[in-house]
């Protein structure tokens, strides 16, 4: 389980879903996707993130085998950081996305 909190520092109401963030890996300088959900129907609501609101998530099945890009965990030995996707209206599945920005938390190091 990889936990992190997201703040939102902006004047309007930012909107999660479960299924919309990843963990990236830096390799050779360059980040790369370590890790991504496998989502089919996004069956939770949003959370709603009001200015000024924090809130904490936690990334859960990092090591199942039906997830791709799988989690290396032979080579886990590097910087880390988590990718969220929020979007700036509650989307309206399955009719479309909505405008969306994609942040990232600080770096973190794994070791073997």
């Amino acid at each position: 389980m990889v936990p992190y909190a997201v703040t939102n520092t902006g004047t309007k109401t930012l909107y999660y879903f479960a299924c919309s963030d990843a963990v990236d890996k830096l390799v050779n300088g360059s980040w790369i996707t370590a890790w991504s959900p496998i989502c089919t129907l996004m069956l939770r609501p949003p959370t709603a993130l009001a200015p000024g609101a924090t809130a904490t998530f936690t990334i859960e099945g990092i090591d199942f085998p039906n997830t791709a890009p799988r989690f290396d965990l032979v080579n886990i030995a590097s910087k880390y950081r988590v990718r969220v996707g929020l979007f700036f209206e509650e989307p309206a599945w399955p009719k479309g996305t909505t405008r969306r920005e994609v942040t990232a938390t600080d770096e973190f190091t794994l070791t073997n």
